[in-house]
């Protein structure tokens, strides 16, 4: 098995499993590095010692930690690929940049072409809830899915939407971009479906909390090697979107 193949299947394996909540990437990030053996042992290591602790922070400091936190929500319909671009963006935060990361999704029939999200928390500390409630940056890509979870986004959040969405008028206090997404996935990379890298693309030049190539590394590990130059294209020309476009 490649190191490649294993070190995805680990992540997958995790995220799957019922330590999402308290998974210490870094841990797993270490492992990695090591042969397949010691990896496998650190794995379960890692499974069997990990246990829910009740923390006793004081409330200061539960806020101090509070404000370490990143949420980040994609939002769209379930064709897109959100759940995908929220674990690249997650592996990239915790395998690459040395983060906690957490990400969670929405599954069932709203997973399946309407309204749909995936969310990733990233942190300097321990995570201790694995769902986003207070919204820093928002990519939404329909309509429908703008209108049900725009309302989680915090004052002077960021919010990156398709230009088909018609966006309220009373919500300013936000730095809001505009980006035709759809129109560049079907015009320019021929392909709908890619419409979640591009968009990764966009979100790696617009938010600075994850470095640029530590997404690129993510999307290579994640995906097929035939296909590697497909996605990264449509990254790219997410990247390029970016420069294009100004906040209103």
């Amino acid at each position: 098995m490649s190191n490649k193949k294993l070190k995805t299947g680990i992540i997958d394996v995790l995220y799957g499993s019922t330590y999402r909540n308290i998974l210490d990437i870094i841990q797993i990030q270490m492992c990695i590095r090591k042969d397949i053996n010691s990896c496998c042992y650190q794995v379960l290591k890692i499974l069997y010692c990990h246990k829910w602790t009740k923390r006793t922070a004081s409330n200061r400091e539960r806020s101090a930690m509070m404000a370490e936190k990143y949420n980040i929500r994609f939002s769209g319909a379930g064709t897109h690929g959100l759940i995908q671009a929220a674990r690249i963006i997650a592996e990239a935060a915790a395998i690459y940049d040395d983060k906690i990361a957490i990400e969670s999704c929405s599954y069932g029939p709203e997973a399946r072409g309407n309204a749909s999200r995936a969310e990733v928390i990233i942190s300097d500390e321990t995570i201790d809830y694995p769902k986003a409630k207070i919204i820093d940056f928002l990519v939404t890509l329909t309509q429908e899915a703008y209108d049900k979870y725009n309302n989680d986004l915090k004052t002077g959040g960021i919010l990156v939407a398709d230009t088909n969405i018609k966006l309220e008028d009373s919500k300013k206090d936000w730095k809001i971009f505009l980006v035709p997404f759809n129109k560049i996935a079907a015009n320019e990379c021929n392909n709908l479906p890619l419409i979640n890298m591009i968009a990764l693309g966009f979100f790696a030049k617009v938010c600075d909390i994850i470095n640029e190539s530590s997404i690129r590394q993510a999307i290579l590990a994640r995906i097929p090697k035939e296909s590697e130059k497909t996605y990264i294209d449509a990254f790219e020309t997410g990247l390029r979107a970016s420069a294009l476009q100004a906040f209103v």
